[in-house]
């Protein structure tokens, strides 16, 4: 079963187009059939699905119309044309399969022989038994625990819905190197916003966020792979939803399928911690990352004591500019600057053995603070735009960053 999420709208139309009165044939639907990749790499399917999938979700969506819907299958995607012609229908649905087999065209795995995907017509009918959505719960139920791969979901956030845009990565700057060393996965504020009142719904918000985010990162990872280039991409786990008993073992499943020739890219970083989360759960989760990747980070409240994350398995400890504002505007603090917490903060990390970075630089002057306090790493506008790709590692020094003026992320 896979991680899939469809707008309101879409979920109604698909249950009348499978289980009601809706005219469904041959005609309005074509399935994509990933089984031909799978057959050509045997035991080693499970290091590229994720990867196949994720190419497969761009070459339908590249060619989808507003009105038609795709979904998963056990052996792909099911594409469902709901305004188009025949013609149309046939051709564009070979249009993706072509498309899907361009990109996967210049992996020597799939080049000899040559490995090509097609699309074929499907009934309703036999879409029931194929399509890999829980028709009984009326695809508005909660995900189960078992995933099979992490996939994106057909809708986009809107800002009122996730704050920013759903991809982006801001430069990761080493301040002793001297360096930009990798990445870090989005906007600070990007996704769901924790004002759901329901926990278990905002949970389930988080976790196909997440999953879908981390489906993105993959694809990008692979290409600097391939290309040669070493970098280190920092991504986001919501803290909440990833100690839910009923979301755990899905995000785990969805992480321990990373190839392992990528786990050297990939940093997992927990975020939206809260103050009083207690100190054995987070060491246990921590633990549960470190067994997959070599390094975890942590974004940490600045409320409490930061103590209390000295024995956790993590080897980054990380707060935001805004962070540091939010506390020093608090009636028991009440500073003007937030230099002395960012300096208490990476003393405190650094006491602990572990890297200080501080995110959310936007300004010159907060880029001077965190360089007092001398954070191990910066993350933020100050540093670089945010780029739709992950670079590479890049010299850049602390003069360079100075000199170049930066608009204020917004």
């Amino acid at each position: 079963m896979s991680t899939f999420s469809l707008t309101r709208t879409q979920e109604q139309r698909l249950k009348q187009a499978l289980l009601g009165d809706e005219k469904l044939g041959a005609s309005e639907l074509r399935v994509i059939n990933t089984d031909v990749y799978k057959e050509r790499l045997g035991a080693e399917w499970f290091k590229y699905k994720s990867i196949i999938n994720a190419y497969a979700i761009q070459a339908i969506k590249a060619n989808l119309d507003a009105d038609d819907i795709f979904v998963p299958t056990k052996h792909g995607f099911a594409v469902f044309f709901f305004s188009s012609s025949e013609e149309k229908v046939a051709a564009t649905s070979e249009t993706m399969a072509q498309e899907l087999s361009r990109l996967l065209g210049g992996e020597k795995v799939f080049q000899d022989p040559p490995v090509s995907c097609s699309a074929r017509a499907m009934t309703r009918a036999d879409l029931v038994n194929e399509i890999d959505i829980d028709l009984g719960l009326g695809l508005q139920r909660a995900p189960r625990a078992v995933v099979a791969e992490p996939i994106l979901r057909i809708d986009t956030p809107t800002p009122a819905a996730s704050g920013r845009a759903a991809s982006g990565y801001w430069p990761l700057w080493h301040a002793k190197a001297q360096r930009v060393v990798g990445c870090i996965s989005e906007p600070e504020n990007a996704g769901p916003l924790m004002n759901d009142p329901k926990y278990y719904e905002s949970a389930i918000q988080h976790l196909r966020y997440d999953l879908d985010t981390f489906n993105l990162v993959l694809r990008d990872v692979y290409k600097l792979y391939k290309s040669g280039e070493t970098a280190v991409i920092m991504f986001s786990i919501n803290f909440k939803s990833f100690c839910a008993p009923e979301f755990n073992k899905e995000y785990l499943l969805a992480l321990r399928q990373t190839p392992a020739n990528l786990l050297p890219y990939l940093l997992p970083r927990f975020v939206r911690m809260p103050p009083g989360a207690p100190n054995t759960l987070i060491a246990t989760k921590a633990q549960a990352l470190s067994s997959i990747f070599k390094k975890v980070a942590l974004q940490a409240p600045l409320e409490g004591d930061l103590r209390r994350f000295e024995y956790t398995a993590c080897t980054v400890l990380a707060t935001s500019v805004k962070e540091a504002t939010r506390v020093s505007r608090l009636p028991a603090v009440a500073q003007q600057s937030i230099a002395p917490l960012l300096a208490g903060f990476v003393q405190t990390a650094k006491s602990m053995r572990y890297g200080a970075l501080i995110t959310g630089v936007d300004t010159q002057e907060a880029f001077g603070s965190a360089l007092q306090a001398k954070a191990d790493f910066v993350s933020g506008a100050v540093v670089g735009p945010l780029a739709h790709l992950p670079g590479s590692q890049f010299h850049l020094t602390a003069d360079e960053i100075r000199a170049t003026p930066r608009q204020k992320a917004g």
